[in-house]
């Protein structure tokens, strides 16, 4: 039996899993309950992070299961590298959004550049992360997998944030706002989600 709860805070979500470790019913694997915890709370995230071995970090779609979705439906006119590109593009890669622009494309009456002209996007960003400093970070990230512009990297967003990357990269992947990060080979790259939050806060 699989049970799905949504706690109200960090400190409730701790509470929680604490008295769930002592459940023979969860101990004997008869329940599996299943936390939802929201990412734009720093709180929340610190505690995913913290279990990393027991979290599942929830992340928009990329290329490739937007592929799977396009093959499900029968719709693989759509599946070009180009129009695959401008879908994650507009939407992030949100699955709704993704999901109801992929319909309007699929509509054999609608033109691609009308659908497209017409999208508006339904994310609203957080004020935790448009006027944090995990905002302020994703903003100056530019893909990268060289050394020298790594480093020059991590400066510029330890002088901005007042932290380096060691310290935003859990939390820029936990909410999905970057794809790859891996301090060891100097790479890290924004997702199309984290495209479309970063020019959410610039503008």
């Amino acid at each position: 039996k699989i049970i799905v709860h949504s706690p109200g805070s960090a400190a409730e979500a701790i509470e929680e899993l604490a008295w769930l470790e002592h459940q023979s019913a969860v101990l004997d694997g008869l329940i599996r309950p299943i936390l939802l915890l929201d990412a734009a709370n720093a709180g929340m995230r610190a505690l995913a992070n913290r279990r990393e071995q027991q979290t599942e970090f929830l992340a928009p779609w990329g290329a490739e299961m937007l592929r799977v979705h396009l093959s499900n439906i029968d719709h693989t006119e759509i599946d070009t590298r180009d129009l695959r590109a401008k879908i994650l593009t507009v939407t992030g890669g949100i699955p709704v959004d993704t999901v109801k622009l992929v319909c309007e494309l699929a509509h054999p009456h609608n033109e691609y550049a009308d659908v497209f002209g017409a999208w508006n996007p339904t994310i609203r960003v957080p004020e935790t992360i448009s006027q944090g400093s995990i905002g302020k970070a994703l903003i100056l990230i530019e893909d990268t997998d060289k050394p020298g512009d790594y480093e020059a990297l991590n400066d510029i967003i330890r002088e901005e944030t007042g932290s380096d990357l060691i310290t935003h990269g859990p939390d820029l992947l936990a909410t999905g706002m970057i794809t790859t990060w891996n301090p060891k080979a100097n790479r890290i790259r924004r997702s199309a989600f984290g495209e479309l939050i970063a020019a959410r806060i610039g503008t």
